[in-house]
């Protein structure tokens, strides 16, 4: 009978276990999602080739003193018309700044043109447009205040002028009688 009942529990597990659902199987393992190959952001177009040579130009151009840039300016417009060279005389008569007004008429020009070689140097003749009109008005306003500086030298010069007059007038004048004696109250009455 000992047996029996130890075997009791061991048919109630195994019933038990009968009537459990069994377990659904594993699911497949989820392929990890493949690198969806997003198209790269398109770069902005490498700058045209004459960029770089027109940047190295002027920065030569820095270096160079007003004789220098004097015969380099003879230089350039000794050669013949085009994009660069128009490109190159604005940069030079932007360094010396003997003409900015005609700086400024040749990057004009040069932005809206047509063609290759212009349309290369368009957006940097733009920004030299802009910086040209922007070096323009500065002048205007420097030359505006050196003419307001010069009149109120002028008349501070003027009224210097005045002031001493009116002192070396002062002491001509004579003393006035009584001015040394101070009246004491009640004295006059």
């Amino acid at each position: 009978m000992k047996n029996k009942l130890l075997s009791l529990p061991a048919c109630l597990a195994l019933c038990a276990c009968a009537l459990r659902p069994p377990a659904p199987p594993p699911a497949p393992p989820v392929p990890a999602p493949a690198a969806v190959a997003e198209p790269e952001p398109e770069a902005p177009p490498a700058p045209a080739d004459d960029i770089a040579p027109m940047l190295a130009y002027q920065q030569a151009l820095r270096r160079m003193g007003p004789a220098e840039l004097a015969r380099e300016l003879h230089n350039q417009n000794a050669q013949p018309k085009g994009a660069r060279q128009a490109m190159r005389v604005a940069l030079v008569l932007m360094q010396n700044r003997t003409d900015l007004v005609r700086a400024q008429a040749l990057l004009d020009n040069l932005a809206g043109a047509p063609g290759p070689e212009a349309q290369a140097l368009g957006p940097l003749a733009r920004l030299l447009a802009a910086h040209c009109a922007e070096l323009r008005r500065i002048g205007e306003h420097n030359d505006k205040l050196a003419a307001q500086l010069k009149d109120s030298q002028r008349r501070n010069e003027q009224l210097s002028e005045m002031l001493e007059g009116l002192k070396t007038i002062e002491r001509t004048l004579p003393a006035r009688p009584g001015a040394g004696v101070v009246a004491s109250p009640g004295v006059g009455k």
